[in-house]
């Protein structure tokens, strides 16, 4: 069978040419998304007063240090029983929801 390099280089090229096109979009998406979601972050602190932002502040770090104290106890036993797929599986999980 007759190979013709000619083509090869042309779906080559054709390949190089999507895979350009797909990262200037891809580019231009993300700054078109961090120009107009960075005005939504600026103005979140100010929808809510002092007092419930500062409650909600204190609450959130407090369940962060409580959960990263009790974490150890729960992931041990899994990784000592199940090994350490399923371990990093259910940190997977916990982080998705």
């Amino acid at each position: 069978m007759f190979h013709n390099p000619i083509g090869a280089f042309r779906r080559k090229a054709d390949l190089y040419l999507c895979e350009l096109l797909l990262e200037l979009y891809s580019n231009k998406r993300n700054l078109r998304e961090k120009r107009f979601f960075h005005q939504d972050h600026l103005l979140q602190a100010e929808i809510f007063p002092t007092n419930a932002r500062s409650t909600a502040t204190g609450s959130a770090y407090s369940l962060s240090r409580l959960s990263s104290g009790l974490l150890p106890f729960v992931l041990l036993p899994v990784l000592k029983s199940a090994g350490a797929g399923p371990m990093f599986g259910l940190v997977a999980f916990a982080g998705t929801h």
